[in-house]
């Protein structure tokens, strides 16, 4: 009987930790969003599922490019304030992060945003149902 119990405890904590990794660590964008080209947008990540310096790339899968937005960045930062190209337009963007230390959790945004020019009467993006913002105690 206590064998049984035990496996299905380490069970559940493996299951746990697998939901845990598979978060992503860019909690904005997260998906959904439609972004204005030319404006300045705040990519979010969480601190403390990464480590060292980061990179941020803007991954495009309707044409299939990967391009930079910054590089060495620290993680302890947790935002980097974009300014999106006012050329750019699609509906397939996610942001990447990768980094010169650890990372726990996915490296990618959870869905796919948009990108485009202002259109007059259009809502502001407002972050995806459920996402925690990060946030520091000073």
């Amino acid at each position: 009987m206590s064998k049984n119990i035990v496996f299905i405890l380490t069970l559940a904590l493996l299951l746990i930790s697998a939901s845990a990794n598979a978060q992503s660590v860019i909690v904005s964008p997260a998906g959904g969003e439609n972004i204005v080209a030319g404006a300045n947008f705040s990519i979010l990540w969480i601190p403390q599922r990464v480590t060292g310096n980061i990179s941020l790339s803007l991954s495009d899968s309707e044409h299939g490019t990967l391009a930079t937005i910054c590089s060495n960045v620290p993680a302890s930062q947790a935002k980097f304030v974009w300014h999106v190209p006012q050329n750019l337009s699609g509906t397939k963007f996610r942001v990447k992060i990768s980094t010169t230390g650890k990372l726990k959790g996915s490296s990618q945004s959870q869905a796919f945003f948009t990108v485009g020019p202002f259109q007059k009467g259009a809502k502001r993006s407002k972050p995806a149902a459920g996402i925690v913002r990060p946030f520091a105690i000073f």
